[in-house]
C-alpha cells in the first residue's frame, strides 16, 4: 500500500513526526503541504498532520483538504496533529476537520509536540513560557504514540 504523509509545519515538529511515522510504514512518502501539492492517485494511503497554535491548524493543510476533500474520501486516511495540550484531543480534530474526513479516518490522534525555544520568536516564547511553565527544550513525542497511530491506520 503506497502511503503519503502529508504534513504542515511552522517550526519542524510535525515534519520530525511525520518521518517517524514514515520509518514505521514501508513504500511510504513525506511531503510538506507547503511545498508540494502531490498527486493523490497515485497513493493508496493519505495521513494528513498539522501542528497546532492557538488550537488551530496550518492553514496550507485546512486549504489542502477543503481543494482535494473529495479524492481524499477515497483513499484510507489518518489524521495526526503535533502539539502540546493533547487533553483535548477530540475538540482540536472536531474543530479543525470536515465532518466527512473525520468520519473517514481510519485512526487520529495528537502524537505529542514540540518546544524549541531557539525556534521560536520573542511573543512565542513569552506564551510558551506562561503555557509550559518551562523556558526549556520538551517533547512528549512518544514512539509508542506512534506505533500504536500506524498499528490502527493498518487495521
Amino acid at each position: 500500500m503506497k502511503t503519503l504523509i502529508l504534513y504542515a509545519t511552522k517550526h519542524g515538529a510535525t515534519r520530525k513526526i511525520a518521518k517517524l511515522i514514515a520509518q514505521e510504514i514501508p513504500d511510504s512518502v513525506v511531503k510538506d503541504v507547503e511545498e508540494s501539492d502531490p498527486h493523490l492517485p497515485s497513493y493508496d494511503c493519505v495521513i494528513l498532520g498539522s501542528s497546532l497554535m492557538a488550537g488551530q491548524i496550518r492553514k496550507p493543510l485546512k486549504n489542502y483538504i477543503a481543494k482535494h476533500q473529495s479524492e481524499l474520501l477515497t483513499k484510507k486516511l489518518g489524521l495526526f496533529l503535533s502539539g502540546l495540550a493533547e487533553e483535548e484531543e477530540e475538540k482540536y480534530f472536531t474543530h479543525n476537520f470536515p465532518p466527512e474526513i473525520l468520519q473517514a479516518a481510519a485512526t487520529k490522534h495528537i502524537l505529542g509536540g514540540i518546544y524549541d525555544p531557539q525556534q521560536c520568536n520573542a511573543l512565542e516564547k513569552v506564551v510558551m513560557r506562561i503555557v509550559t511553565k518551562s523556558n526549556s527544550y520538551i517533547s512528549t513525542v512518544k514512539s509508542d504514540k506512534i506505533a500504536a497511530f500506524v498499528h490502527e491506520l493498518n487495521q
